[in-house]
């Protein structure tokens, strides 16, 4: 989460405020991105994609009508 200035009574109370309304768990899923293998998730599955990152872009912007 990054940090923005905002100066005086305002800000202060503001921080205060956003921290108190945010729960910590929701702060740490902020904080700590969760990263997943593609990998390990077909070995466990049998799961095949249907198309790579490049094919599935190309799929999209067609259904677009670029």
């Amino acid at each position: 989460m990054k940090n923005i200035l905002v100066t005086g009574a305002s800000g202060y109370i503001g921080g205060k405020l956003a921290r108190a309304l945010c729960a910590a768990p929701a702060l740490n899923q902020m904080r700590y991105r969760w990263v997943a293998s593609p990998e390990k998730f077909v070995r466990k599955t049998g799961f095949s994609y249907r198309y790579d990152s490049a094919a599935a872009f190309e799929d999209y912007a067609r259904s677009r009508g670029r």
